[in-house]
C-alpha cells in the first residue's frame, strides 16, 4: 500500500479479476478472511470497496468490515437482508438499511463514511442510500485489529470477491463519488502472495 496497511491472507483466498480487470480477491465464506493491522479511524473518515456478494445478501451473513478494540467495533455488515453499519460501544448503535440494489454476482462499489458522536451515511454505487445522527459517540482505542470478510467474534464469513479497498479521514460525499466514478484514482494491486493492500488515502482531508 505504502504506507504498511498489508493484510494477511487466512484461509487460502483465491484471485479473480474485477470489474475493472484488477486483481480481486475471492473469498469462500468458510474459512477465508484478510487480516489488516491497527487503523486510525478512531474519529472521523470513510472505508471504500468494491464487493462482488457471491450468496444472496437475503439469507446469509457478508461480514464485509470491521474494525475492534476487543470490546467495541466499527463495520460494515450485510445480514440477513439488512446492511448494518456504524458502531457498538457498550450499545448497539448502527444503522439498519434494507438492502436493495444488490444482485449476487454483481459487483457492487459500497462505503460508509462516519463521524464520531455525530453520524453515519452509506453509499451504494455512489450514491447516497442511507444515513442519520448517532449521538453517542464511540470508545474505540487505537490498539484496533481489523477484517474484511469475517467477524472476530463469531464464526461468520463472507462469500464474496473484494477490491480496491480504500480508507481515510474524510467524511465528504465527493471523494466517495470519485472513487466509484474513477476506481483508479487511488488504485492498489495486491499481491498475488500472503499479502493484501488496503490503500490509505493521503489526500482525503477536505
Amino acid at each position: 500500500s505504502g504506507r504498511g496497511y498489508h493484510g494477511t491472507l487466512t484461509g487460502g483466498p483465491t484471485w479473480t479479476r474485477g470489474k475493472f480487470g484488477e486483481p480481486a480477491t475471492v473469498l469462500d465464506g468458510s474459512d477465508d478472511y484478510v487480516s489488516l493491522p491497527a487503523l486510525n479511524l478512531v474519529y472521523s473518515g470513510f472505508v471504500s470497496m468494491w464487493w462482488r456478494p457471491d450468496e444472496s445478501v437475503a439469507s446469509n451473513d457478508h461480514p464485509l468490515f470491521r474494525t475492534t478494540d476487543g470490546t467495541n467495533f466499527l463495520d460494515i455488515y450485510p445480514y440477513l437482508g439488512s446492511l448494518y453499519y456504524g458502531w457498538v460501544t457498550g450499545t448497539d448503535l448502527r444503522r439498519i438499511w434494507a438492502i436493495s440494489g444488490v444482485t449476487t454476482g454483481a459487483w457492487h462499489h459500497i462505503a460508509m463514511t462516519f463521524t464520531n458522536g455525530a453520524g453515519v451515511q452509506l453509499y451504494l454505487n455512489g450514491v447516497n442510500v442511507d444515513g442519520g445522527g448517532v449521538a453517542t459517540a464511540w470508545t474505540l482505542s487505537t490498539a484496533t485489529t481489523t477484517r474484511l470478510g469475517a467477524d472476530q467474534v463469531y464464526s461468520s464469513r463472507a462469500a464474496a470477491a473484494i477490491s480496491n479497498v480504500v480508507f481515510g479521514t474524510t467524511t465528504n460525499a465527493n471523494r466517495i463519488i470519485e472513487l466509484y466514478r474513477n476506481p483508479f484514482l487511488l488504485y492498489w494491486q495486491p499481491s498475488r502472495a500472503s499479502f493484501f493492500d488496503m490503500r490509505y488515502d493521503p489526500s482525503a482531508y477536505e
